[in-house]
């Protein structure tokens, strides 16, 4: 179940557009694994394994329709980047979801 889980969600994160519905699917990982107590710790290791995989992948990528050396560098730097982006952004989100929330009196 989990590894299936996972695989889903990495053909998501790769395959579907980046709308609303995606950013509440993306929020909604920290809010379903704090809920089934997943540590935070956790999360990000997953996040780590996650962001290897996908990298792994990106700098293999087959790049002989590009023409000059510098440009399929070029194209897998910015891929590369674009999905460190997206990692970060989701990381954001499920940690909004551990952190505990301040009373206004606790300043």
């Amino acid at each position: 179940m989990r590894k299936s889980s996972l695989k889903r969600f990495i053909v998501r994160l790769v395959t579907k557009p980046y709308d609303k519905a995606m950013l509440e699917a993306l929020d909604s990982m920290g809010r379903i694994h704090k809920a089934v107590n997943v540590d935070l710790v956790h999360m990000h290791a997953l996040l780590a394994f996650v962001q290897d995989a996908i990298l792994t992948e990106v700098f293999k990528m087959d790049t002989d329709t590009v023409d000059c050396e510098a440009a399929e560098g070029s194209k897998r730097d910015g891929t590369a980047r674009a999905f460190c982006k997206v990692l970060a952004v989701l990381n954001q989100f499920i940690s909004a979801w551990y952190e505990e929330v301040k009373e206004n009196n606790s300043l």
